[in-house]
């Protein structure tokens, strides 16, 4: 009996560990996807440092549960903007 309860502790902190393991793998692979930088005076503004392209990105969490919202972000005229030497400009 005794062996059966050290055998069953023994198999819950192994499974512990492993979602422990599987958490922290998922938030690296967050971050590591998630490299929109945030435009300093906006709130929901953030744009790619490799396109320059600018998006409008909402995020509300608590812990990890949350929901968010992303779309391009589009000028008065309805132009696509880039974001260039810290301004924001329409894509001719």
């Amino acid at each position: 009996m005794a062996k059966d309860i050290f055998t069953g502790i023994a198999a819950l902190a192994l499974l512990i560990l492993l979602v422990l393991y599987l958490n922290k793998c998922q938030a690296d692979n967050y971050e590591a996807e998630n490299h929109l930088q945030p435009i300093d005076g906006y709130t929901y503004l953030v744009y790619d440092p490799d396109t320059l392209v600018i998006y409008y990105q909402e995020e509300n969490a608590i812990g990890y549960k949350g929901f968010g919202y992303m779309a391009p972000y589009y000028s008065e005229h309805g132009k696509l903007c880039r974001w260039v030497k810290n301004k924001i400009i329409e894509i001719e």
